[in-house]
């Protein structure tokens, strides 16, 4: 039952999922995100937009693994770099729960579609999961290109000051 309402209003659904992603972002970023559909004039919104469809896709199909963390992989990465914190970063997921369960009760659901609603929301509860890690994932190798440009920057300061001395000798 779910799954054919789920089916039914995919095009509704993904579109609203992504609206509320770039909701989250500042008022004209978020018009921009969602006007420019260029790849390559907005490609934090292209790839937004096409993860959200694919996540979509696995949750209401196989939850292939994989599939799942390249798309969440490709979310995050942006909103890693963009300084959310770790709940705005995998919030996302919890919004779809809210915007499924309000589509449902307008549809007055049976017993079985709320049953089948419960193992939906399963499913996204491992989304939030994969997400939550891949974005801890991601900050940590922000933080440590970080530390690694700051030694880098050390050793040719370093350098400088090494070749000053021996010039000041001479």
């Amino acid at each position: 039952m779910l799954k054919t309402f789920l089916t039914q209003n995919r095009e509704t659904i993904v579109k609203r999922w992504t609206r509320q992603v770039f909701d989250t972002y500042p008022s004209d970023t978020s018009s921009f995100l969602e006007s420019q559909r260029d790849r390559f004039a907005n490609p934090v919104g292209y790839t937004i937009s096409t993860d959200i469809s694919n996540l979509f896709d696995q949750l209401t199909g196989e939850m292939d693994r994989e599939k799942i963390l390249v798309s969440i992989d490709n979310i995050l990465k942006i909103r890693a770099l963009q300084d959310f914190s770790p709940s705005q970063a995998v919030e996302f997921c919890f919004a779809l729960k809210r915007m499924i369960r309000k589509m449902l009760m307008k549809s007055s659901p049976d017993k079985d579609m709320l049953a089948d609603l419960l193992e939906f929301e399963s499913r996204i509860d491992s989304l939030a999961l994969f997400a939550f890690e891949t974005y801890m994932n991601c900050r940590e190798r922000i933080h440590q290109i970080r530390t690694d440009e700051i030694k880098k920057r050390s050793v040719q300061v370093a350098d400088r000051c090494d070749k000053g001395d021996i010039e000041a000798q001479k």
